[in-house]
């Protein structure tokens, strides 16, 4: 082989391995799984917050009536909340 094509093979292999290398996650699988990823945030003192909202580390919030928030926009309406008191 030619200098020019070793080079170019090197360059493409690098790459390959930067590619794959960049899809991994922190714990090297391809497939990390959300609840490996988003973790519920406490208070200061490690429990639920007191006023019963459950907040995520990726920006969703659960209200106590069950509807979803993320971002600060509902996204998804629990049907049971109406009937909740």
């Amino acid at each position: 082989m030619k200098s020019q094509e070793l080079i170019v093979l090197g360059l493409a292999s690098l790459a390959v391995y930067l590619i794959v290398k960049s899809q991994k996650g922190s714990s090297g699988s391809t497939t990390e799984k959300p609840a490996d990823v988003v973790k519920e945030i406490f208070d200061a003192a490690g429990k639920a917050f007191s006023n019963g909202w459950r907040y995520f580390s990726d920006g969703t919030a659960i209200d106590p009536a069950g509807n979803y928030y993320f971002g600060g926009q509902l996204v998804w309406r629990n049907p049971s909340a109406s009937l909740m008191v």
